[in-house]
């Protein structure tokens, strides 16, 4: 946009300035839409993946993003804590395994690392899988 011959970008704009909120970008009716909504979060459990013979399921919390990204965490409250969305381990997902035991998925992570996760109830297994 061209005015008085200065460039002006639309950012610039003061309508546009008083849209733009924080947390997120108003719609029509003023509602706030966040930026990166959380698609599905909560506990499951995550296969160690050690050397030693006895592999244990250790607790996570996981909160999954919109455009495929997992935050991985030891508790909710350390999700809670987490404002910013950045203190996690954090990964791209690639693809997701409904394995045929109970209770169990796989999630491949971009960088071909694949982890397994088990839930407490097939519900939930389910949720995950069509979430993702």
């Amino acid at each position: 946009m061209e005015r008085n011959g200065e460039i002006d970008y639309v950012l610039d704009e003061p309508d546009v300035k008083n849209e733009y909120i924080e947390d997120g970008i108003g719609d029509i009716s003023g509602n706030i839409q966040p930026t990166n909504p959380i698609l599905l979060e909560g506990p499951v459990d995550k296969k160690d993946t050690g050397t030693f013979a006895l592999r244990e399921w250790k607790p996570r919390y996981l909160v999954l993003y919109r455009f495929g990204f997992l935050h991985s965490y030891h508790t909710k409250a350390e999700a809670d804590a987490d404002e910013s969305g950045t203190s996690g381990k954090i990964h791209k997902i690639a693809s997701i395994v409904d394995d045929s035991e109970r209770f169990i998925f796989k999630i491949e992570y971009c960088k071909d690392k694949l982890c397994t996760f088990k839930t407490t109830r097939e519900a939930d297994k389910k949720k995950w899988i069509v979430a993702m």
